[in-house]
């Protein structure tokens, strides 16, 4: 078999599975992270030119204040970019601390759960596995394993990715690496879903300035 041929392996170690218990130390820890790299001084790195060069490279400093005052509840968040691999997104975070919750919120938004059968099986780490068997592994929510992530689902209609981690619930809606017109309509037409929601909504979703809300950017809520 030539190395063309080859079905491509993929190793997995302790780094790259999902943490099974993510716990209010683990938000404290990733809270320090961010800390340190951010610093005390972000907020006047936020007006550095190279950073709004960033931020504003894809849609202009108005367009991001006309989606800012549309949406109530979704925020842009600017990729990281470089080695990140990331794209630009918009989302929303849900606070869902155990799985009574988790399923509650599931069954406000339609979201069918997925019970994991206990047979199914976990990767291994340290084994290295052909892709397609990997990838039939069950997408498990780490604080909740019998459950599996609902990822991509519909909303009022609309398409969204979903995702549960650390006491939280995300929404995230993108076009590839890209936020567009298109994306917001679609948060409009979910936000009046989650109304509902509204004492557990977390905001920002993401607490740093790639993030567009009123904690880093307030001047973008102000009248035009």
């Amino acid at each position: 078999m030539t190395d063309e041929a080859r079905t491509p392996e993929i190793t997995i170690t302790e780094l790259t599975l999902p943490i099974a218990s993510e716990t209010p130390d683990d938000r404290e820890q990733a809270d320090r992270w961010n800390r340190e790299r951010y610093g005390k001084r972000w907020a006047e790195r936020i007006y550095d030119p190279r950073w709004e060069s960033w931020l504003y490279g894809r849609h202009s400093r108005g367009q991001l204040g006309d989606w800012a005052r549309r949406l109530r509840l979704f925020r842009y968040c600017r990729a990281v970019g470089g080695h990140a691999n990331d794209g630009d997104t918009l989302q929303v975070a849900i606070r869902a601390e155990t799985e009574a919750e988790v399923l509650a919120v599931f069954d406000l938004l339609g979201i069918s759960p997925v019970v994991v059968p206990e047979d199914k099986g976990r990767p291994t780490p340290g084994v290295a596995y052909p892709a397609a068997e990997f990838l039939a592994f069950p997408n498990r929510i780490g604080q909740f394993p019998r459950l599996a992530q609902p990822g991509w689902t519909r909303i009022a209609g609309e398409d969204v990715f979903v995702y549960v981690h650390s006491a939280r619930l995300e929404l995230i809606l993108s076009d590839g690496y890209e936020v567009t017109e298109r994306q917001v309509a679609s948060a409009q037409n979910i936000e009046p879903v989650l109304e509902v929601l509204a004492e557990r909504i977390i905001d920002p979703p993401t607490d740093n300035p790639h993030c567009v809300c009123a904690k880093y950017y307030p001047d973008l809520w102000s009248t035009p």
